[in-house]
């Protein structure tokens, strides 16, 4: 899956690959995506067309490493977003607010 805006902050189509174990190839120009690639694992980050090309390139060439890095996204949001862990992040920041 490719995310070429710069203007994303929390990618649900990002995700949901991930969820399917597809990698994500992201622009850097999106600090937020560029950091749950490298995060995560599940993916990579372009900053050019000669490295778009490149990284297109090297998921499409081999396969292998394209599946670890979709397992690796998928564990990624599995650990931080599922609903157990948004509500406990949640009540946390809430409490600490009083």
């Amino acid at each position: 899956m490719v995310a070429p805006s710069p203007y994303e902050s929390l990618s649900m189509a990002s995700l949901e690959s991930w969820l399917m174990e597809t990698p994500v190839l992201v622009t850097t120009r999106s600090a937020v995506l560029r950091g749950q690639v490298h995060r995560s694992q599940g993916g990579l980050a372009y900053s050019s067309y000669d490295e778009f090309a490149d990284s297109l390139d090297r998921l499409l060439g081999d396969r292998g490493e394209a599946r670890e890095m979709g397992r690796r996204g998928r564990a990624y949001v599995v650990e931080r977003y599922r609903w157990e862990e948004i509500e406990r992040k949640y009540l946390a920041l809430v409490q600490g607010l009083g």
